[in-house]
């Protein structure tokens, strides 16, 4: 290994070089000569910490496992690392300055912020860095403020989105929440409330309903999410003995400017009643409003979800179809026509189970879905009490009305469109056959 004025030497540097810096080192706390080519460095003026762990010249790749392993904050390691490698900066460096920011522990254990800045002094024939003068700095302060001023602009931009928040602030190096306020305005008035989890996990339990709780967390500590925010269901103001209410769930990740990870601001802002008139409104799409019941495709899509739960119980579908509904119509108007619907789907609410599906999936059509119902003799009087029921509807031999029904049964494995196919084949052959009535489907029938 050289010595200093040799080091120099090979870089045609002199005297008046390290002159220079000697005057400069008051406001670093090293300076670094680093030889990338032959892996080296000397150190004119470096800090009493490094010279725990190396001299002040020697091997460039020992002296940053040193630094590394000793001084650099865990968190920072491998980014450190990466930035002082002598074949990233061989790699990646160009003329210029370049400069980077970690945290440095103390012997208290406690961590500063400090900034390293280095130029590219010499380079090889190819332009590869040969030689760099590296600098470090104490920039604690300065880095405090930044962030301390970053978290105010982030605070009073989420506050002026909102008028009633929840804000929460989850410290990535503590794992702990270190603050939990409650933004609520009323009648002009600010309250604010403050409180510490050690365990942000087994408290949030307390309050963020059972079905949510995974989602949530999922989107709370994926920094990669690219959704902007969730809905959730927790109690409101974060009261144990509240309901669950609706509330909407954003997050920011707050980084330093090297890209590491040091906080998550998470605010819960309250839409229980935007939600709730959502679900109204998403809950009548459901329905068919004339009679009440479900409409074809929630009809469908019920069934869809009940089968595919597959319980292993034996499930029922019926198909209603009223005889010469055009014919009433015709004869009777619309009006009669339209009470005819209504009335038959309230006989058909009051034939089977309250938690049986019914809905109306055409003009004059009606389906009818019975979980866990295996007994054909108590379906065919359900059934049978229906038809005649509706016959009832016009007391008219010669313009009447009446009802014509196709029943399959659904056992382990068969799809919502093979029940379907086999009660409209049973309708079929019943309308065939005199209508006013029903039939089940058999195997070995075919339309003919």
């Amino acid at each position: 290994m050289p010595y200093e004025r040799d080091f120099l030497s090979l870089y045609d540097s002199n005297d008046m070089i390290d002159s220079i810096f000697m005057a400069i080192a008051w406001y670093f706390d090293s300076i670094l000569y680093i030889d990338l080519e032959h892996d080296v460095f000397y150190a004119p003026i470096y800090t009493e910490k490094i010279s725990r762990y190396c001299n002040n010249k020697g091997k460039y790749s020992e002296l940053v496992s040193a630094l590394t392993r000793n001084m650099v904050f865990q968190d920072d390691c491998e980014y450190c690392n990466m930035m002082l490698s002598p074949v990233n900066i061989r790699k990646n460096a160009s003329m210029g300055i370049h400069e980077f920011d970690y945290r440095c522990l103390m012997s208290n254990g406690e961590y500063r912020w400090v900034r390293n800045k280095f130029f590219v002094h010499k380079t090889d024939k190819n332009g590869m860095p040969v030689l760099i003068v590296m600098f470090t700095f104490d920039v604690h302060e300065e880095k405090i403020k930044n962030i301390k001023r970053e978290y105010e602009r982030f605070y009073f931009n989420m506050l002026a989105e909102m008028n009633k928040s929840i804000i929460t602030t989850y410290n990535m190096h503590t794992k702990i929440a270190e603050s939990f306020k409650i933004i609520s305005m009323h009648s002009n008035q600010q309250n604010i409330l403050s409180k510490k989890w050690n365990d942000i996990h087994n408290e949030w339990k307390k309050y963020i309903h059972p079905d949510y709780y995974e989602k949530f967390f999922q989107f709370f500590l994926n920094e990669s999410n690219t959704e902007n925010d969730i809905t959730i269901l927790c109690k409101p103001v974060f009261d144990d003995g509240s309901e669950f209410q609706w509330y909407r769930v954003r997050v920011k990740f707050l980084k330093y400017n090297d890209g590491v990870l040091h906080r998550i601001v998470t605010t819960f802002e309250d839409i229980d009643k935007e939600k709730r008139e959502v679900l109204v409104a998403h809950e009548k799409l459901k329905w068919d409003a004339f009679t009440e019941l479900y409409n074809k495709q929630s009809f469908e899509a019920e069934i869809f979800r009940l089968l595919a739960k597959n319980n292993g119980g034996t499930d029922i579908l019926i198909l209603f179809d009223l005889d010469h509904f055009k014919d009433v119509n015709d004869t009777y108007g619309h009006r009669e026509g339209d009470r005819i619907i209504r009335e038959s789907a309230g006989i058909l609410k009051n034939s089977f189970r309250g938690g049986d599906l019914i809905g109306r999936i055409g003009g004059d059509e009606f389906g009818v879905f019975c979980r866990n119902c295996s007994d054909p003799k108590l379906i065919s009087e359900r059934v049978r009490h229906v038809c005649e029921q509706i016959s009832r509807l016009i007391p008219s031999e010669e313009k009447g009305i009446s009802c014509s029904a196709g029943i399959t049964f659904g056992m382990r494995g068969k799809t919502f469109e093979k029940m379907y196919a086999e009660a409209d084949e049973a309708l079929y052959r019943q309308k065939r056959r005199g209508r006013n009535g029903y039939a089940f489907y058999e195997e070995n029938s075919a339309r003919a």
